[in-house]
């Protein structure tokens, strides 16, 4: 620490060009350093500290709450059953099939026409005397 006064407009403008992660480490060691007795003061009007308060529910590090979760999930805490044979789902497996078929359909009807043609085709060029036309 230098054993002159710093002047504080510097130090602002200083603080203004840092990037984010320079200002994050700068605020790290700040809420180390400031008593508890002034954290209010120093961020009270952006950060609500009575939902930091030690030992309150929720203000737990969401990876743990994840892996609790997580863990009752397997444990099978959370398993609902369900139906899924039910008439509903054969309804929509119906509509599916139905709508599949729809789209289908014309290819169909266009390969059908084609092989037709083609058969037909065939068929007349085996007849005696016929001609082909052009």
């Amino acid at each position: 620490m230098t054993s002159r006064k710093v002047d504080l407009e510097k130090l602002r403008v200083a603080l203004q060009r840092m990037n984010r992660d320079n200002l994050l480490l700068i605020a790290e060691r700040a809420i180390e350093i400031v008593p508890r007795t002034k954290l209010r003061a120093l961020v009270g009007d952006r950060v609500r500290l009575e939902d930091l308060v030690e030992g309150k529910r929720g203000a737990g590090p969401l990876l743990d709450e994840v892996r609790k979760f997580h863990a009752a999930g397997l444990a099978g805490e959370y398993y609902q059953s369900f139906n899924s044979a039910g008439e509903e789902f054969a309804r929509e497996v119906d509509r599916t099939i139905a709508d599949f078929a729809d789209y289908e359909r014309p290819k169909h009807l266009a390969a059908a026409r084609r092989v037709a043609n083609s058969e037909q085709k065939a068929v007349l060029r085996q007849v005696p005397g016929r001609e082909r036309r052009r």
